[in-house]
């Protein structure tokens, strides 16, 4: 699989808003849950 290395997010700073908001109340098993889903899907 190629490396993509072009901007694939039209609003990076909208989309690390929603990233971070998206973890707000979890618990720090969760929120590294939900990192780690993050990181290994393609």
């Amino acid at each position: 699989m190629p490396l993509h290395r072009d901007a694939r997010i039209a609003d990076p700073d909208g989309f690390y808003e929603e990233l971070i908001g998206s973890q707000r109340g979890l618990s720090d098993e969760q929120a590294a849950l939900m990192n780690a889903k993050l990181v290994l899907a393609q």
